[in-house]
């Protein structure tokens, strides 16, 4: 009982810590980056409105060949970025329908760090009651599988963002030696962590019925 307490404890503070590590600390940096740029445009005056993204980038040619032709050109050091990050001044380089997606981005980032904070609350109350060895719990196995449930959700907003991210891209930037990539646009780590946590709850609901039915029969 013990080890089964110590194993799952761990498996559930690994997968929120991981959850929090590559979605809250990526919002939180895009709040910054956004703050940031904010505050550009204020001290600068220079446009109305400015929008910015991270973008998956996708090689147009192969490494030799941008080797090469940085070579020719004096350079002995190559830079083959995978992510880029787009900023844009001037609003009326964006259509209508871009502006509506970027606002929907903007209430989707916000939910979902809405929600990784409200996960790592989650854990922390299961947490307690694991340390206290009342795994076996109706309230553990509901929080447990909100959890589940709001990690799905996260994967798939931050599916959303990184599509209209990249569509909006494609429309107002063209790289030199890169193509914009709509590869790794589908979180699947986020959503498969949340799957697993699902099946962990049922095993745990299981479980606990289990344990309920030994306490009536006692």
């Amino acid at each position: 009982m013990k080890r089964f307490n110590l194993l799952s404890l761990v498996l559930l503070i690994s997968i929120v810590t991981s959850l929090l590590s590559t979605t809250l600390i990526s919002s939180i940096e895009d709040f910054s980056h956004g703050w940031n740029v904010g505050r550009f445009k204020i001290e600068q005056a220079q446009s109305k409105s400015m929008f910015f993204f991270g973008i998956r980038l996708k090689e147009k040619t192969s490494i030799s060949q941008i080797a090469k032709e940085k070579i020719e050109n004096g350079e002995n050091t190559i830079v083959l970025p995978q992510e880029a990050t787009i900023i844009t001044l001037n609003k009326e380089k964006f259509s209508k329908q871009n502006n509506i997606i970027f606002n929907i981005n903007g209430i989707f980032s916000a939910i979902v760090i809405g929600l990784c904070i409200y996960i790592l609350v989650l854990t922390f109350k299961v947490v307690v009651q694991f340390r206290k060895e009342k795994v076996f719990e109706e309230l553990n196995v509901r929080r447990c599988n909100k959890i589940g449930i709001f990690c799905v959700i996260i994967g798939l907003l931050d599916t959303f963002l990184n599509f209209s991210n990249t569509i909006m891209a494609t429309k107002i930037a063209e790289l030199k030696f890169y193509n914009i990539s709509y590869s790794h646009t589908i979180e699947w780590t986020t959503i498969i962590i949340g799957m697993i946590i699902l099946v962990f709850t049922e095993i745990l609901k299981i479980s606990t019925n289990i344990k309920q039915e030994q306490d009536l029969t006692i």
